[in-house]
């Protein structure tokens, strides 16, 4: 797929750290190519899902999710 790309209520487009993939349902993934993955829900979802929160590796401090002191 070329970049960036629109179809169907999905949009994908790529940054200078994260390809982030938007939907009109409500979500929003990140991923940096390599080793992290972000997923964030629209507030319609709160209370709605369950399953792992955070980056689940034990470390509060690291956030892989900040760039250049801006969150992504």
């Amino acid at each position: 797929v070329t970049l960036p790309y629109y179809n169907g209520g999905v949009q994908l487009e790529r940054n200078a750290v994260y390809t982030k993939l938007y939907s009109k349902v409500g979500l929003v993934v990140m991923w940096n190519g390599e080793d992290a993955v972000m997923v964030e829900l629209d507030t319609e979802y709160t209370n709605r899902t369950c399953g792992l929160c955070g980056d689940f590796n034990g470390l509060p401090v690291h956030n892989e999710f900040v760039h250049n002191g801006e969150h992504l």
